[in-house]
């Protein structure tokens, strides 16, 4: 902060230099002795979270979305680290597991206890709909103890974004891009090691590698969302079509494509949106969307006030 001080001058110069950036003013003046004083605030290690505490999550109500991980915990250990945890599932009261024993032949059922914790999880791999309802965590005590889980499952989805009919010029360029949305938590590991997209066009698939053509393309990148994009250059008029993106375990979407032919040469009507990261949402990132790091909180701050002082002394 001493050396903004030292600053002042020269940012600011005097009303009387002739090379001075800007007069300085009484609220430019108050704004920097407001901004002297003040501490530079500091991370508390408190607002951090541990990554291994905030994986467990002790929740009555949990939302999973097919074809992944559902996971769900039980607290009824956490005082008592000798207690034994069955699972029992509420639609026919199935016994699932007692302590880390499962039961049942569903190899999608897991059972995993941490101890550090006190917490007992039940998993149910590859979850489908038909696996929603009610679980109970049961504790080996007397009085008995139990827990209910209320699992709500949710279809995940693929998503071509833009309108289900796409009108392209002979020789142009065809891209489509397809998303699916994995939830908060990504994509489980299961689903990172065996996760596929597949292309189709009039339900037959669309292999690249097979066909030989260098015309088409598809990539893939699988984060928190998994993304893949189509591409077909010099499009032709063969290349009209029902084009659908099928990834794993995901309901597919959709679109149609039309190749029209046009002697005045090849140009677009219309194509999938690009993505882009513009100098102007640069600028929108930097003054209207603060960092979470502590230090870029209080720089944003110091901006806002010593735009908002100038604009007092305009009016």
């Amino acid at each position: 902060m001493r050396h903004l001080v030292l600053l002042m001058p020269r940012l600011f110069g005097n009303g009387d230099s002739c090379n001075a950036r800007m007069p300085v003013t009484n609220s430019m003046l108050a704004f920097f002795i407001v901004i002297v004083l003040l501490p530079v605030p500091r991370c508390s290690p408190n607002s951090v979270t541990n990554p291994a505490e905030s994986e467990f999550s002790c929740q009555n109500n949990v939302t999973a979305q097919t074809g992944l991980t559902a996971r769900l915990f039980c607290c009824l250990g956490a005082q008592n680290s000798d207690l034994l945890i069955s699972w029992v599932r509420q639609r026919d009261l199935v016994i699932l597991s007692h302590g880390t024993t499962v039961f049942t032949s569903d190899s999608r059922v897991q059972v995993r206890h941490h101890p550090s914790f006190g917490m007992w999880e039940l998993r149910l791999g590859l979850v489908g709909e038909e696996d929603a309802g009610k679980y109970q965590c049961q504790a080996n005590s007397e009085p008995k103890q139990y827990s209910m889980v209320r699992l709500k499952v949710v279809e995940t989805r693929a998503s071509i974004p833009g309108p289900k009919e796409i009108y392209l010029k002979s020789g142009s360029q065809l891209t489509l891009k397809c998303s699916v949305d994995m939830g908060p938590g990504g994509p489980d590991q299961h689903y990172r090691d065996n996760g596929v997209m597949h292309w189709f066009k009039d339900r037959r698939l669309i292999d690249p590698g097979a066909t030989n053509s260098s015309r088409i393309s598809t990539k893939t990148s699988l984060g928190l969302t998994y993304k893949g994009w189509l591409g077909i250059n010099g499009t032709l008029a063969k290349d009209s079509g029902n084009y659908s993106c099928v990834p794993s375990y995901t309901r597919p979407d959709w679109v149609y494509v039309h190749i029209i032919k046009d002697e005045s040469g090849p140009a677009e009507l219309y194509h999938g949106s690009s993505e882009s990261f513009s100098s102007a949402s640069q600028i929108d990132w930097l003054f209207m969307a603060p960092s979470q790091n502590c230090f870029h909180r209080f720089l944003h701050l110091c901006i806002s006030l010593l735009i908002y002082s100038y604009i007092l002394e305009l009016t």
